[in-house]
């Protein structure tokens, strides 16, 4: 049986609330929990639609999603329709990835940067749906745009966020330093490893901007098996922390 990240996570709900010593719960507060009824959806029925279309709307909080555009298409994708929501989302990739180049060839960096980061944020949703799309091919361009729309808006950041690459095994990581804005001042270090399911971008943009709020600098690194998009290295999967 193949199952997704969500079914997985979906399944192991429904297991663990099955569980016998669950069932020996007071029967006043079992019914009081199965008559509180579930909050509505926001967007769609469809739980891959309605997560993946949140997740972009939330992103806005670090200035990588556009309210306005993830609002429209809403009325745009068709529930259940993951053709319409990958071309959708594509599209709007495109769109941005154009503003975001015009505005870094008039030196408009502030401008560039949020775009490239619009850009990466709706490409990055694209590839969630291409599986069920007409032609899943597509998810290895989209994703070389998305990850490519990322490494330009490092150097538009104030100040700018360095690639670097950690040694590892027989393999390398790479990683983001995010640094703080003064130099003069020594600030603590926050070493942030994402999960296997984590993609370093999401993770990235964050703590870009919540290092100014907490006045400390970070390095964000990567799985070595997320260095490409088809999860190639020479590194076997295993805990970091345990090596």
């Amino acid at each position: 049986m193949n199952a997704n990240r969500r079914e997985f996570g979906l399944g192991l709900t429904a297991a663990l609330l099955s569980a016998p010593h669950l069932r020996a719960q007071n029967s006043a507060t079992h019914s009081a929990t199965l008559a509180t009824p579930a909050h509505p959806p926001y967007f769609y029925k469809n739980p891959t639609f309605e997560i993946i279309f949140l997740t972009s709307l939330g992103r806005a909080y670090h200035s990588a999603g556009n309210v306005g555009k993830v609002l429209y298409l809403t009325t745009q994708v068709e529930d259940g329709n993951f053709e319409s929501a990958f071309v959708a989302f594509k599209q709007a990739g495109d769109e941005a990835r154009a503003l975001a180049e015009d505005s870094a060839s008039q030196g408009h960096k502030e401008s560039a940067r949020q775009a490239y980061l619009w850009a990466q944020n709706f490409y990055d949703s694209a590839t969630y749906f291409v599986d069920g799309s007409k032609d899943p091919t597509r998810f290895l361009p989209t994703w070389e745009i998305l990850y490519a729309c990322w490494l330009k808006s490092l150097p538009l950041f104030d100040p700018p966020i360095e690639p670097v690459k950690i040694p590892y095994e027989s393999t390398e990581l790479h990683g983001f330093f995010i640094r703080d804005a003064n130099r003069a001042r020594k600030r603590p270090l926050l070493i942030l490893v994402n999960g296997r399911d984590a993609r370093s971008w999401t993770c990235g943009y964050g703590a870009a901007q919540e290092r100014l709020r907490a006045a400390m600098i970070a390095l964000l690194s990567t799985d070595p098996d997320k260095t490409t998009p088809s999860g190639n290295s020479s590194s076997t999967f295993a805990p970091i922390g345990k090596r």
